[in-house]
């Protein structure tokens, strides 16, 4: 049985494995540094959820949630490797709410290992957006990073509004842009 844990601080075993899965699963332009990620974990529309499948670490899932706007960013999706391929993905994704519209991000299809998560998350019910997105950098010093934006439930030019004026106001507001300390 999949048991998810809200996390609101780096404190404790559930975090320690957390960290330990974002920071191998997400590379340094696609992740929070600490510092930062304990700003948005104060945050009420940030969801930082632990994963345990059969007593073990199995995954992680942050998300934005906006519920007057009846919209979701998942910001990051990632299970164990060694516990993949098993559903536990579709499972965290299907723990959000049905109700609401849902938008993430993934990298252009490329090669192989893109293709596959393409295939991933359409077999979770999300489709490709016709908006272009560049995710900017979580970190000083890295790139920002041009990204496709998949989306589930009802998108529309306004919904796509909608999202990215929160993604500037919420989500990155907590990293460190070129120029910050």
């Amino acid at each position: 049985m999949l048991k998810l844990t809200r996390l609101f601080s780096l404190c404790g075993v559930q975090a320690s494995h957390f960290w330990v899965l974002y920071t191998g699963a997400f590379p340094k332009e696609e992740r929070r540094a600490e510092s930062e990620h304990l700003s948005a974990l104060a945050d009420s529309s940030f969801h930082c959820l632990h994963a345990e499948w059969g007593g073990e670490a199995a995954g992680l899932l942050t998300y934005w949630h906006w519920e007057e706007a009846q919209l979701l960013y998942v910001e990051h999706l990632a299970i164990a490797p060694h516990l993949r391929g098993q559903g536990l993905g579709h499972l965290l994704l299907q723990s959000l709410p049905a109700e609401q519209s849902v938008i993430l991000e993934i990298e252009p299809v490329a090669n192989a290992a893109t293709a596959r998560r393409l295939h991933f998350y359409e077999s979770a019910g999300f489709h490709m957006l016709p908006y272009p997105h560049l995710q900017l950098a979580y970190q000083k010093g890295c790139a920002d990073i041009p990204l496709q934006l998949l989306g589930r439930g009802v998108m529309n030019p306004s919904v796509h509004a909608e999202f990215l004026r929160r993604y500037h106001a919420g989500p990155m507001q907590y990293r460190q842009a070129a120029g910050e300390d």
